[in-house]
């Protein structure tokens, strides 16, 4: 059986064959039937054949004539790839890529969330733009369950985390957790990690803990945070995330409360 390289074909002479098991081969043009063979040339121009009977005629004419496009050369006679379709949008790896796919190129603020409340008058929280509460500027005080910190604090240290903290939230049996991610990969390390950490603490500490709200911080300016992103980490969103339904760029698109 011949062996040929794994080629592109161009669109300008594609030919696609294809095969009653389901395989599709492209070549330059039609092919030429030799007896029982059928004889057609690669893109690369090596002359090829095979048995005339394994071709899906009736396919092959039909889906040529509707000019679907190419396909790629087979290895082995075995499929390398599917036929070529129209070609998938880039793929979106940073958050700049997400944020232009809401429809323009200025930064747009997400659809309000539960978490967003009106500030009474009795109301001391800071509050962003949003209306969210403002963890960059909520009083610092130690998160009163130490053992609960302490675990929470190693598993993400362990994790190659620096600049971990744990303080007392705005909510009873959330604590903030504040981490230092001076990059774009480990802000999405982060919400990664802290799904996990998050999961893993409630079967620790059952009916202690019932969220994060999460502080990533881009870097620290003396008494001043440059924010990263903001979240409140619940446990039905972090298991979005540790069980892979959602990856962190979109999560971060999604929950981010500026």
């Amino acid at each position: 059986m011949l062996v040929v390289s794994l080629i592109l074909a161009s669109p300008a002479f594609a030919y696609v064959i294809f095969l009653k098991d389901g395989t599709q081969i492209v070549a330059r043009d039609k092919y030429e039937v030799d007896g029982d063979q059928a004889v057609f040339t690669m893109p690369s121009g090596v002359i090829s054949s095979i048995p005339l009977a394994e071709i899906d005629v009736e396919k092959t004419e039909r889906e040529n004539r509707i000019n679907l496009g190419t396909a790629r050369v087979i290895e082995g006679l075995e499929t390398i790839d599917e036929l070529h379709r129209e070609a998938p949008p880039p793929a979106l790896d940073t958050v700049a890529d997400l944020l232009v796919l809401r429809g323009d190129r200025g930064l747009k603020l997400p659809e309000p969330r539960k978490r967003q409340t009106e500030q009474s008058a009795g109301d001391a929280l800071p509050r962003t733009a949003a209306g969210y509460v403002d963890l960059a500027r909520l009083p610092r005080q130690p998160y009163a369950a130490d053992d609960v910190a302490e675990y929470v604090r190693t598993y993400l240290e362990g994790q190659g985390f620096d600049g971990v903290a744990l303080y007392q939230g705005s909510s009873e049996g959330q604590p903030l957790v504040e981490i230092l991610t001076p990059s774009e990969p480990l802000v999405f390390k982060a919400l990664q990690e802290c799904a996990n950490a998050l999961l893993q603490a409630r079967e620790q500490f059952p009916d202690r803990i019932s969220g994060f709200e999460l502080l990533l911080v881009a870097e620290r300016r003396g008494r001043e945070v440059i924010r990263a992103g903001q979240f409140q980490l619940t446990p039905d969103l972090a298991d979005l995330l540790a069980a892979g339904r959602m990856n962190p760029a979109a999560f971060f698109l999604r929950y981010v409360e500026f």
